[in-house]
C-alpha cells in the first residue's frame, strides 16, 4: 500500500517507496490514543532497530503545528509526518493508536501490532 506523507521536516512530501529493502514499521497515533509509555517503547524499538527497521510515525487528527513541537521537545529521530485522510482510509486503521509492520518489499505482514511487539519482533 504506497502512499505519500507529510514529513515534519523540511521536505514537502515523504514517499514510503524510499524504504524499499528495508523493513519499516508504521504507527497510527494522536494524542488522546498514545501516552508517554507508547513513546517510550517507539524510543526502544528505535534504539533496538539498528538499521534493521525504519521506523514512521504519523499522526492523524492534531494540528501540524502541535505534533512538529511534540516530536522537537522530545528528539524523536525517527521519520514523523501527519497522515491524510486517504492513508488513513488506504490502511484500513479503525483504532488509534495502530501499528503496522511492512517486510522489505513493503507489503504488510502484521496488522495491530504494538511498540513493545515490534521489539520482540526484532529478537
Amino acid at each position: 500500500l504506497r502512499f505519500s506523507y507529510v514529513p515534519l521536516s523540511y521536505l514537502k512530501y515523504a514517499n514510503l517507496r524510499k524504504y524499499r529493502g528495508t523493513p519499516v514499521y508504521i504507527f497510527f497515533y494522536n494524542f488522546k490514543t498514545a501516552d508517554s509509555a507508547t513513546f517510550n517503547q517507539l524510543k526502544h524499538l528505535y534504539d533496538a532497530a539498528e538499521g534493521k527497521l525504519k521506523i514512521i510515525t504519523l499522526n492523524y487528527g492534531n494540528s501540524p503545528a502541535l505534533v512538529k513541537e511534540f516530536v522537537k521537545q522530545n528528539y524523536y529521530m525517527w521519520s514523523n509526518g501527519l497522515a491524510t485522510k486517504k492513508i488513513y482510509e488506504k490502511y484500513k486503521v479503525d483504532q488509534l493508536p495502530m501499528g503496522f509492520y511492512l517486510n522489505k518489499k513493503l507489503r504488510v505482514v502484521r496488522v495491530g501490532i504494538s511498540p513493545l511487539e515490534m521489539i520482540k519482533e526484532l529478537k
